[in-house]
């Protein structure tokens, strides 16, 4: 998802916790990146932190785990990294520590890569195809990261394609997007099935209405704007690896438009992205859902 990390991928993005006291399943308000770690007198009964521990309905505070949002500061026993509640010293007399209160839940860096030929559909125009996406990115908080996208082996209605200017020039056959926010949400999968599943959507940095990209092909110029998501797995599970899905079927986050400049403005067309991302964090992380 730069790496969702997919990318990528959230971001990432402050979010808030939702406890379900009359049920043994808790989830957050909203997917969310973090850790599940060990603790006493907890809320979580399990070690992905998706079950309160309760008695007779009612949370009991007496579970084992307790979840932490990344880029949070949380108090630790023993063997932190930190001294401070701030997370921000971690010397003591000038000396490393490793024994500190506090322990920082972590907000990796992550690399993408595409699992196959990623192809934008642009309605009513064509396709773009490309043999391969490769990127980067950074999780900024609970809910959001940043990342880039590199497409190679680019073709746009058979003819070789390239990022131009504005943006991010690149080689023939090799299309580089603006760095672009990607926000963990949730969609209807599959459309009217009533179940919600995590997702994370990707826009441009300063929002839908600006461009993702701009490159050129057989003499035309093209924008691809607004924001499209992919359905992310596994969730509720520490771990170091994903998988972001592209689809049409996906609860309908498609909403991507490119216009075509030839030299006249044509367009928007609607847009979809089909392909499969990996995701591979720097650090053990949870998508909790």
């Amino acid at each position: 998802m730069s790496g969702v990390r997919a990318a990528v991928l959230c971001v990432v993005f402050a979010g808030a916790l939702s406890v379900l006291c009359s049920t043994a399943s808790a989830v957050a308000a909203q997917p969310e990146w973090g850790v599940c770690v060990a603790a006493k007198k907890a809320v979580y009964a399990n070690a992905s932190c998706t079950e309160v521990a309760e008695k007779k309905g009612v949370a009991d505070h007496k579970g084992h785990f307790e979840w932490h949002a990344a880029d949070e500061c949380y108090e630790v026993r023993r063997d932190g990294s930190f001294n401070n509640d701030n997370c921000i010293t971690i010397e003591q007399h000038g000396l490393p520590r490793d024994k500190g209160k506090f322990e920082l839940a972590p907000s990796p860096t992550f690399a993408l890569r595409s699992l196959d030929e990623p192809t934008s559909e642009i309605l009513g125009v064509g396709e773009e195809t490309c043999q391969a996406m490769s990127g980067d990115g950074e999780v900024i908080s609970a809910t959001e990261a940043l990342v880039q996208l590199k497409f190679t082996g680019c073709q746009t209605l058979g003819e070789s394609s390239h990022s131009i200017l504005p943006g991010i020039p690149g080689e023939p056959g090799e299309i580089i997007t603006e760095v672009l926010k990607a926000r963990l949400t949730e969609a209807e999968v599959p459309a009217g099935s009533g179940e919600r599943v995590p997702t994370t959507q990707l826009e441009s940095e300063s929002g839908p209405s600006d461009s993702i990209v701009w490159w050129e092909a057989g003499g035309r110029r093209y924008e691809l704007t607004g924001a499209v998501a992919g359905v992310d797995s596994p969730s509720d599970a520490m771990g170091t690896t994903a998988t972001t899905e592209f689809a049409v079927d996906n609860g309908g986050e498609q909403a991507l438009q490119t216009t075509v400049f030839a030299p006249e403005s044509l367009g928007p067309f609607a847009t979809n992205w089909l392909s499969d991302w990996a995701v591979t964090y720097a650090q053990e992380i949870e998508l909790r859902g």
